[in-house]
């Protein structure tokens, strides 16, 4: 970048349109703060924008909208134990695993990868965690499990705002004041993660039905077969629990999702370089 070049949007009109924090977030993300070399422009700005502050903003505003219609309100201290949903568990133990992993790379002065976990962990948030619970938000009834849902949210983006802080600080901090009214979130502890095995192995189980599901997906864009045309089975070669085949079979339309393990053995592993990140 080269002021005589002017080859660099200007600043006062980058604020204005995208924000601070779109704009820090772009900067904390890229190669720069890896001894990369910096690239500026407003297309950068827009994308930082779409993919961080969007998400946790359509996320608090999911949940402020659906809790004002039911009149939740915060009782006690957030208990994991209490809750049975995997979808629920799923998130606590989301937001664990985004505690320790931006915990230890602003240790070791990795602002890329602190900032890139932020942006993983809202895309488990929007669309998986919230765009799959939708109907339990949604449902008349407030029973355990829909009081059990709105806790994990509120769990997840008090916790959110408190990692994403140091990164956001804006948007953090006004989400962070009306979810708790409490002064600032830049003047809160950092959180203590409490992982337990039983987390990871549901973070492992729900990561390769996710891969499945996108592997499907690709297949039938491949083959023109829309998602509307339902699929009478489809074989994996892994063991997977019914809740993920059915889960699978939800996000795929598929009818019937079959295991074989064998299946591997006619399978050739191919990996090619791409070129994007090279």
């Amino acid at each position: 970048m080269s002021k005589s070049y002017g080859n660099y949007p200007d600043p006062r009109a980058s604020f204005e349109q995208y924000g601070g924090d779109a704009i820090r977030m772009y900067l904390l993300s890229s190669t720069l703060y890896s001894v990369g070399d910096p690239s500026v422009s407003d297309e950068y700005f827009a994308e930082a924008l779409r993919g961080y502050i969007l998400p946790l903003w359509n996320a608090f505003y999911f949940f402020v909208t659906y809790a004002n219609i039911d009149k939740w309100e915060v009782k006690n201290a957030y208990d994991i134990s209490a809750v049975t949903h995997p979808l629920d568990r799923f998130l606590y133990a989301k937001v664990q695993e985004l505690i320790v992993t931006v915990d230890e790379s602003m240790k070791s002065y990795d602002l890329m990868r602190s900032s890139r976990a932020l942006g993983s962990f809202l895309d488990d948030l929007t669309n998986w965690y919230i765009r799959r619970s939708r109907r339990r938000f949604w449902k008349e009834e407030h029973d355990a499990e829909k009081e059990n849902a709105y806790a994990t949210l509120y769990y997840a983006l008090v916790n959110f705002c408190q990692v994403a802080a140091p990164f956001m600080p804006f948007i953090t901090e006004y989400i962070y004041g009306v979810l708790t009214g409490k002064e600032s979130v830049h003047l809160t502890d950092w959180p203590v993660a409490h992982f337990q095995e039983s987390d990871r192995e549901l973070l492992e189980k729900t990561k390769q039905a996710q891969d499945i599901i996108s592997i499907l997906l690709a297949a039938r864009s491949r083959k023109t077969i829309r998602v509307r045309q339902p699929l009478q089975s489809i074989t994996v070669g892994v063991e997977i629990d019914d809740y993920f085949k059915d889960i699978i079979a939800d996000e795929c339309n598929v009818k019937e999702v079959k295991v074989d393990v064998t299946i591997n053995k006619l399978v050739t592993k191919i990996c090619k370089p791409d070129g994007k990140y090279v």
